[in-house]
């Protein structure tokens, strides 16, 4: 059992229940249209539950970022001396996962919510991203004398291009990898 903000024990069959319905709901509605109530029915608890254990729909979603293993991306990138190639097979798979549905539709929601509340941005980007990102970076540095700031520039860069896809809905067509790893590599060899 965990403890909440008040110091009351609450039931994790319940909270787990809570988070699969956060989860459900943001796939079939998005952040928008998801609500306290239509979790509470889905996991069948009471909305007073719900919001005794997260004062708010951004905190839940903040919370069920957190608790998503589906979500980490995988921070390993691959080291083959070849930082193009590294790159490009990297973008491949992370660009799979974010053209998979549900995956699409739930990471927009998250964007979304990430947009609203400064918490739910911190937890998707430490869930999401900062992992990924650190290995990125030291990839990126590893391969090539540039700065900490440029090699943090380089993959924002990366991973914009895939959050733009996903926020205009229109996935990355086949070859987008091979792409983005090439304007990289070649970009940063003239720095």
């Amino acid at each position: 059992m965990s403890q909440n903000k008040g110091g009351r024990s609450r039931s994790e069959g319940a909270r787990e229940a809570i988070l699969a319905a956060t989860r459900q709901l943001l796939v079939e509605r998005g952040y928008d249209r998801l609500t306290i109530e239509g979790v509470a029915a889905l996991a069948g608890v009471g909305k007073q539950t719900i919001y005794r254990w997260w004062g708010s729909k951004s905190a839940l979603v903040a919370e069920y970022v957190t608790h998503d293993d589906t979500l980490v991306a995988d921070a390993g990138v691959p080291d083959t001396g070849d930082l193009q190639a590294d790159l490009e097979s990297w973008l491949e798979d992370a660009i799979a996962r974010s053209n998979s549905q549900p995956t699409a539709g739930l990471l927009r929601g998250l964007v979304a919510a990430a947009a609203e509340d400064s918490s739910v941005a911190e937890n998707l980007f430490a869930s999401l991203s900062g992992r990924a990102e650190q290995a990125l970076i030291a990839r990126v540095r590893q391969a090539k004398p540039v700065s900490a700031e440029t090699a943090r520039i380089t993959v924002a860069a990366i991973t914009g291009a895939i959050i733009y896809a996903l926020l205009t809905n229109r996935p990355l067509p086949e070859g987008s990898a091979a792409v983005l790893a090439g304007l990289i590599d070649g970009g940063l060899s003239r720095e």
